[in-house]
């Protein structure tokens, strides 16, 4: 991770002082001396570097949470594989598991306020 300058994030990323996208204060004065509102680049378009940048930086800090920029590669690999198989069963689960729950919380709650069922018969003469 050399690329993280012992700071903990890629150097050139939007939003850091001092870096490549981000301008200084002078800049800032500058453009506040000649009466115009000063904007960043980075705030004005979405291009595909800076996105890239901010995934690329996500990452990093992904990777400084779990320490897994701490692991070889196959011990990442083992790490990831786990972790991305556990995401796709919850989201399955939550998919699988979510509406029927909703639906029957709903028929719970028409049948306590006293709705009737579509299939039950009232007894009226």
């Amino acid at each position: 991770m050399a690329a993280l300058g012992g700071r903990g994030a890629p150097a050139g990323l939007p939003g850091r002082a001092g870096t490549a996208g981000c301008p200084g204060r002078r800049e800032r004065r500058e453009a506040a001396a000649q009466g115009k509102a000063f904007r960043s680049s980075t705030k004005l378009k979405m291009d595909i570097k800076s996105m890239k940048n901010y995934l690329y930086w996500l990452y990093c800090q992904f990777e400084l949470i779990t320490c897994s920029y701490l692991m070889e590669p196959w011990e990442k690999l083992l790490f990831y594989t786990f972790n991305i198989t556990m995401l796709v069963m919850l989201l399955y689960t939550a998919y699988i598991f979510v509406p029927v729950h909703v639906s029957m919380a709903f028929q719970f709650f028409l049948h306590l306020f006293g709705n009737q069922h579509e299939n039950t018969v009232s007894v009226v003469k």
